[in-house]
């Protein structure tokens, strides 16, 4: 079964609206969060279609984003303590800093690929990190979209649901790169390799 064509079905929608019903609306996060649940979370996808309510996590969208496996492969489990515990006040957490610095992070930890995909998109290498972790940063909290960011990357990338950019249960707007740049962040092993010694070389 497309996971994709699945989440967009009615038969999903209702099965959603199912597990919220059932649990009366409350985030069923392991930590306690007393937040209201507004997403539903699939434990695995062995049943994917045919899911019984035990299949599933009713979530509020902050424990949603901490188990979105886009964040949880990057930053580790848990992401953060999502939760919001009875008693506590609600405090805005984003991951980290704003998006040119997690991009910056992002360009440090992978200078050759990003080095590559800016030659061949044409633009800066930081805007190569930017655009290849658009689902991440969306993922990872409240993005405020500023100017700078939207002029950055509007050449290169549409504003979609953020279910046709493969987060699941968000409900927001987000960047996802333009078909036609699509290839240019398929980066190549044997690219790399030859990128590594054309650096090394010119360093001599």
């Amino acid at each position: 079964m497309n996971y994709k064509t699945y989440i967009r079905s009615t038969e999903w929608k209702e099965k959603r609206k199912t597990k919220l019903e059932a649990c009366s609306f409350k985030c069923e996060c392991e930590g306690g969060c007393v937040r209201e649940a507004t997403q539903v979370h699939h434990l695995h996808y062995d049943t994917l279609g045919n899911e019984s309510m035990e299949d599933l996590q009713a979530l509020c969208s902050k424990c949603h984003m901490s188990k979105s496996s886009k964040v949880r492969n990057f930053y580790g489990n848990p992401v953060r303590d999502c939760c919001l515990l009875e008693g506590q006040q609600e405090v805005e957490k984003t991951l980290p800093y704003n998006v040119w610095n997690e991009a910056n992070f992002h360009l440090q930890i992978n200078t050759l690929k990003y080095n590559l995909i800016g030659e061949k998109l044409g633009a800066e290498p930081i805007i190569a990190a930017l655009l290849d972790n658009l689902g991440l940063l969306f993922a990872c909290g409240d993005i405020s979209v500023t100017d700078k960011v939207t002029r950055a990357i509007e050449k290169f990338a549409d504003v979609v649901p953020a279910e046709e950019a493969g987060l699941e249960g968000f409900r927001i707007d987000v960047y996802k790169v333009k078909p036609e740049f699509e290839e240019c962040f398929e980066i190549s092993e044997e690219e790399l390799e030859e990128k590594k010694e054309g650096h090394i070389t010119n360093k001599e």
